[in-house]
Parts: structure tokens; sequence; C-alpha cells
């Protein structure tokens, strides 16, 4: 599911409706991807999504702007196109099967969990079908081996090709005829020039938007469309290995928290199936891009970094956790039981502190204040490809570590 692409609708639709007239295939592909920016403790970030398009050009779009947005709903991602019925996400191989042709060269290779667009046609026909494939594997595959994860079917296409839901609404049927039979929707937008709905919405893994356009003319008439994407859970996260044990030295982006031994970057699964709950769990961040929300478990709070790999909306549940901070700010405070590698923990002393420090392999830098000591190494500051940050306060007025701080290296390949 990429929300992105139903963003900025009026200019989106303009080059949908474009690229539509283009013969089969429309030529080569666009791979979407995105480099990570920061997984270390900073405030929310978001990194523009750059869409490359058959002109070589690059654009921004701009998040979604809901006018409305109620609680998720269940879609049916079920379709019958030209008498067949297919169900996203669903393997290309099923559309090649069924005399489905593209331009487009199929050996191309897709990186891992990104996605891009193909234009297909069948029997001869002029019209263009628009759909994505998804890679969601953790190797790049061959287009003819990737998934299709989005299709989208215009009013105008109906004079070429037969298409319905599994409801048997199609494109153009009005906004009453698609309440009706499903229900409310999850978003609304109702702009000057079009009106779209969406069920399913930004936090489920699918969706079905409707985008009606106000003035009904044969270039609008192309832009009344049905788009059904899907995307499952990231793969990616089923990579993840909980370590043995902590590592010997900061770089190994371990510790154990309350006896489980974790390594970052992973899953915020693993943080919850051991009791941890997410607080503001509703906020979303979007691909590529990093949200701060604590976590809380038996009066214990630390605070999270959710960095989102993939190249879809994601719910923080369904992304990786690069970096905790735990701190004791009060003296009723309960003290996490944490511990990371020199064996550094809340109950250690001055002195213990500065042993384990002393006896790493990498630099720290040291702050000495009358009220506190703080060492702090960034990897950013090193030589090291890899991506990791520590930090530990000492409170001298309270005769403790009252902070510690700990990221890791970004997710591998990612």
């Amino acid at each position: 599911m990429k929300l992105l692409k139903i963003t900025s609708l009026i200019g989106v639709l303009t080059l949908s409706a474009s690229l539509l007239l283009f013969g089969c295939g429309g030529g080569s592909t666009t791979e979407t991807e995105s480099t990570l920016a920061d997984v270390g403790i900073s405030e929310e970030s978001t990194i523009s999504e750059e869409v490359t398009t058959t002109s070589g050009e690059t654009s921004e779009t701009e998040s979604f702007n809901n006018s409305t947005e109620t609680d998720d709903a269940q879609v049916d991602l079920s379709f019958t196109l030209e008498g067949k019925s297919y169900t996203l996400p669903f393997a290309y191989s099923e559309l090649e099967a069924d005399g489905w042709i593209t331009d487009t060269d199929m050996n191309q290779t897709l990186s891992p969990y990104t996605y891009t667009h193909i234009y297909i046609c069948k029997d001869g026909k002029d019209e263009d079908l628009y759909i994505d494939l998804f890679n969601a594997d953790s190797n790049a595959q061959k287009l003819k081996d990737c998934m299709v994860s989005e299709i989208e079917f215009t009013e105008k296409l109906l004079q070429t090709y037969n298409f319905e839901l599994v409801n048997g609404i199609k494109p153009g049927d009005d906004q009453t005829t698609v309440t009706n039979a499903m229900g409310n929707p999850t978003n609304t937008d109702d702009g000057d020039d079009f009106t779209s709905i969406v069920y399913g919405g930004r936090t489920d893994s699918s969706q079905i938007v409707f985008v009606w356009w106000k003035v009904s003319d044969d270039v609008t008439k192309e832009g009344n469309k049905i788009t059904i994407s899907s995307n499952e859970i990231p793969a990616y996260l089923s990579e993840y290995k909980a370590p043995a044990s902590v590592g010997e030295d900061f770089d190994s982006s371990t510790f154990t928290l309350d006896g489980t031994v974790y390594q970052l970057p992973c899953p915020a699964t693993e943080f919850i199936k051991n009791g941890w709950n997410i607080e503001n769990s509703e906020d979303l961040p979007r691909r590529r891009s990093a949200i701060n929300r604590p976590m809380e478990k038996n009066g214990v709070i630390i605070h999270v970094t959710f960095y989102n790999y993939a190249d879809c909306w994601a719910k923080l549940e369904n992304c990786a956790v690069t970096s905790i901070e735990a701190t004791v700010h009060g003296d009723y405070d309960p003290i996490p039981n944490m511990q990371v590698p020199k064996g550094i923990n809340f109950n250690m002393t001055k002195s213990q502190l500065k042993s384990a420090i002393s006896g790493s392999s990498l630099q720290f830098s040291k702050a000495n204040t009358s009220s506190s000591l703080s060492y702090t190494f960034d990897s950013l500051y090193d030589d090291s490809d890899e991506e990791y940050y520590a930090k530990f306060s000492y409170d001298k007025e309270k005769g403790m570590i009252d902070s510690i701080i700990i990221s890791g290296s970004k997710w591998p390949g990612k």
C-alpha cells in the first residue's frame, strides 16, 4: 500500500490519464527506493518520496490530507477482470498465464522491499492497465517473479475491459452506490475538483480508493477510477534473529531489558510480545521515516525510535525499533532492569562506569559538570560505515546512572 501515490490527486490523475494513452507496457519501469537517513535519537522525521517519471524528471508528493477519518474497515481486495477472479496481492505469473502482456522487460530485477509499476494489455487491445509490482523478498527478484500489489482501473477502461469488485461495484458508479454497498469509508476528501473516499485506511495493509472528478468530460472520465492496493506486513521483519547474549562492545547494539536480549534494530513486536505497550500507537511513520514514542511495562517507561523501512505507511507495531532511551527522573521512578555491553546498568557506581568506558575499543567523548558526568559515542563522527550511538549519564547528586541511550545500526540491505 503506497498511500503517497494517491496524494496530490490532481497531478497524479493527470499523469495517469496521460500515460494511459501510450502503447502497451509503457517502456521501462520506475523503481522507488530511499536510503536510511538517521536511526539515532531525534525528533519526528520524515523523508519525502521521490518518483522518477518517464521523462526522467523527479517530483515530490505530499502526504494525503484527509478531511475526515474513522476507524479502519476490513476490505475485500477481490475483483474480476476479463472474467477471471483475483485477490491482491497475487503473483504476476497469474496475469501472464491469463494472456496479459507487457512491453516491459520482465527479466529486470527489483531490489528487496521495493515496488515499481508497469502497463499491461490483452488480446491486442490498445488500452493499458496500470499495475504495481512489489518485491516482498529479502533478495532481488526478477519482475516476473514479483507480486501484483496494486491495480488501477478507470471508467474509460470499461469500454475496453470488463472489471468489477467482488460486490459488483465498477469505476464510475456514484458515491451513494459505493457507500450503500461498502458502508462508511475510512477516509473522505471532498476537494474543489474531485471527491475521493478510501476503504481500509492508511493503518491497514490494504485499501480501495474511489475518485470522482466534479467536471464530467472525456479527460476527467479517464480519471474517475478505482485503485486497489495491498502490501502485506513487511517481510524484512522476519529476518531478525535474537542474539544469544549481549555483545562485547557497544557497536554490537545489544542489551538486555527485563532479562531478554535484544539487538538493534529489531522488530517492535519483539518488545510487544514481552509485555511492552506502545503509547499513542495510532501514530504512523510514513515510508522510510522515524517516529519517537514511549513504551511502558509495569510502570517503567522507555523512549523508543520506531523506523519504518518499508515503502508504504506502517503501524508502529510493524516497524523496527532503532534506539532506546531509558531514564530515571524522579526519586520514585522505577529503575529499568537494563544492561548494555561492558555490564553498564543503572546500579553502577561512578568508578564502575569509568572503568567500563575505559575498557571499550570505541572512542567516547566525556562531559563532566558539577552535577553530572556523561560519556557519548556517535558513529557519525567515526570512520565506521555502520550507524550506532551510545550515551550514559551519571547524576552526581543522586549518586547513580540516570540515563542510558543505545541506538542500533541500520537494517542490513536497507
